[in-house]
C-alpha cells in the first residue's frame, strides 16, 4: 500500500493554510521540514516524525499546529487530544511550548493542561493526559468530522504503549500527528516508519535539518559517543536503534557507502530473486560487476502472474537462467518449479543450507553478514532506496548457543513490528551469488561449495 501523499493542488476551502497561519500569526520563519508536516497535518494525512533530538519538534512545530486547529475549528468545538509516555515532558514541554502564545488568544481560557474555548459546544477545546491505561485513551470523540474534527497528538510515542494507540483508534480522529525521537526497533511508532508505513506520511528529521543545532554539537557527541553508537544515530541521525544489540548493517557505515559508493567495476551479471505472495513484495535484484539494482518490486497475490512478470523482466534484460538464483524456500520453491515449466531452470537457494564458512549459522547469515563486511570495505554500489536501507539496518546480529554467527530470525522481527525483508534479501542474494565466489558451484538444486576454504567472495 503507498503511503498518503500531500496534495498540491489541495482545496482548504475557508481555512487558513498552517504555514501561512504560522507565518502571518505566530510570526515564526520554519525550517523546510516544518512547513512540510503543516501542510501534511493540514491536509489531514495520519503523520508520523521521527525527529532528532532538540530539533524543536514539539516548540516549532507541534505547538503552532494546534494553535491553527483551534483558531481554524475550536469555536465550532473543534477538539485536541494530547498524550506522552511522560507526564514531565507534558508539563515542562508542551504546555509552555503552547502558553508561549497565550497572548494573542485573550478570549480563551487556558489552565495547566487544557484550553477551554468560550461558545464552543466542546468542554474543552485542548486536553493533555499521560497514561499508560487504554481505558483513559478512549471516549473522544469529533463533535463534526468536518467543521469539529478531532485532532490527536501522541508527543514522544517510542514510549506509548501500542494499546494507548488503539484506543486512539476507536475514537477515529480527522487529525493525527505522532512524534518522537527515535527509539528501539520495535512498539507502533517504530511501525509507522516499517511495516505500517503504508498508512502513514512520514518525515525523518535529522540535527542537520536543522539550522540552530551547530556542528560543534554534533561533532562532540560524536566524539563522545561514536558516529556508529546507537546514542548518536538516535540524537543526531533520527535512526531507530537498538541499544541492547547490534544490527548487521550499521546505518552509518550504509550511509557513508551511499554517500560515497565506489567506481563501478563491471565483472559479470548476477540476478536474484525473492518470491511472495500477498502482502509481501516479489523483488528482482541486479548485479553488475560491483552495482546492484533492484530492477523491480511489487505485490501479486496470482503467484502465476508473478512468475510471468519475473520472467518479462528476465527477457527484457537479456538474461539466461544461469545467472539467476531464487529464493526456494516456501512458496519460492513453486514459483521456481513453474518458471521451470516455462523453460526457465533458475539455481536454487536454501536460506537454511550449511554455509561455505562453518562460523555462521547458515547460508543466509552468511549472506548477510559478509555482504555488510562488503559494505563495511566499500566495496558495492548500491541502490538508494528507502524501503532497502530500512530493511537492512532493521536485522539484528543473533549469536547462536553454539558460537556461531546468525542473524534474527524472521519470525522475531515479526514479533518486533517488522516486515519481511524482501528488498534486503534479493539485493544481498545479487551480492553474493554467483561465479565470484571463490569454490562455490552453483547448481539447479541449489548451492554447493566445491571448496569450503573459500570464504570470503569479492565483490570486484
Amino acid at each position: 500500500m503507498a503511503a498518503p501523499v500531500r496534495d498540491p493542488d489541495y482545496d482548504w476551502g475557508d481555512i487558513v493554510p498552517p504555514w501561512i497561519y504560522a507565518r502571518e500569526v505566530l510570526g515564526l520563519d520554519p525550517y523546510e521540514w516544518q512547513d512540510s508536516v503543516w501542510d501534511a497535518v493540514g491536509q489531514r494525512l495520519p503523520c508520523a516524525i521521527a525527529a532528532a533530538n532538540e530539533s524543536g519538534k514539539t516548540t516549532f512545530c507541534a505547538a503552532p499546529l494546534i494553535l491553527w486547529f483551534l483558531d481554524q475549528f475550536g469555536a465550532r468545538g473543534g477538539k485536541v487530544v494530547i498524550t506522552s509516555g511522560s507526564w514531565l515532558q507534558l508539563t515542562t514541554q508542551f504546555a509552555p511550548a503552547i502558553r508561549r502564545y497565550a497572548h494573542l488568544y485573550p478570549r480563551w481560557e487556558w489552565n495547566d493542561t487544557t484550553i477551554r474555548i468560550p461558545g464552543s459546544p466542546a468542554d474543552y477545546g485542548l486536553v493533555m493526559f499521560s497514561t499508560d491505561s487504554p481505558g483513559r485513551a478512549e471516549g473522544h470523540h469529533a463533535v463534526d468530522p468536518i467543521t469539529a474534527p478531532l485532532f490527536i497528538i501522541a508527543d514522544e510515542s517510542k514510549t506509548i504503549p501500542d494499546g494507548i494507540f488503539t484506543a486512539f483508534d476507536r475514537c477515529g480522529p480527522q487529525f493525527l500527528l505522532l512524534m518522537s525521537s527515535p527509539g528501539h526497533s520495535s512498539g507502533k511508532f517504530y511501525r509507522c516508519f516499517n511495516k505500517e508505513r503504508g498508512l502513514y506520511w512520514t518525515r525523518r528529521v535529522t540535527s542537520h535539518d536543522c539550522a540552530h543545532i551547530p556542528e560543534s554539537k554534533r561533532e562532540r557527541d560524536r566524539l563522545i559517543y561514536g558516529e556508529d553508537s546507537s546514542i548518536y544515530r538516535s540524537m543526531h541521525l533520527a535512526e531507530f536503534t537498538d541499544l541492547d544489540g547490534g544490527v548487521v548493517f550499521p546505518p552509518s557505515k550504509l550511509r557513508a557507502l551511499l554517500e560515497k559508493p565506489p567506481q563501478f567495476t563491471p565483472s559479470g551479471r548476477v540476478a536474484f530473486c525473492d518470491f511472495a505472495a500477498g502482502g509481501d513484495e516479489n523483488v528482482l535484484a541486479l548485479r553488475e560487476g560491483n552495482r546492484v539494482r533492484i530492477l523491480d518490486a511489487w505485490h501479486e497475490e496470482d503467484t502465476t502472474q508473478a512468475v510471468r512478470r519475473f520472467i518479462r523482466h528476465f527477457r527484457e534484460h537479456d538474461l539466461n537462467a544461469g545467472q539467476i538464483y531464487g529464493d526456494a524456500d516456501g512458496l519460492g520453491i513453486a514459483m521456481i518449479n513453474t518458471m521451470a515449466d516455462e523453460g526457465w531452470h533458475i539455481h536454487k537457494v536454501h536460506a537454511n543450507a550449511s554455509p561455505l564458512d562453518a562460523h555462521y549459522s547458515n547460508l543466509s547469515a552468511e549472506m548477510w553478514h559478509k555482504t555488510a563486511r562488503a559494505v563495511d570495505k566499500g566495496e558495492l554500489i548500491l541502490p538508494d532506496d528507502t524501503l532497502l536501507f530500512e530493511q537492512l539496518t532493521s536485522r539484528r546480529t543473533d549469536e547462536r548457543a553454539r558460537g556461531k554467527l546468525g542473524v534474527e530470525p524472521k519470525d522475531k522481527m515479526a514479533a518486533r513490528g517488522l516486515g519481511s525483508p524482501d528488498r534486503a534479501d534479493a539485493v544481498i542474494g545479487a551480492c553474493y551469488c554467483g561465479p565470484h565466489m571463490g569454490g562455490a558451484i552453483a547448481t539447479t538444486s541449489g548451492i554447493r561449495f566445491a571448496k569450503p576454504a573459500f570464504s570470503r567472495p569479492s565483490f570486484r
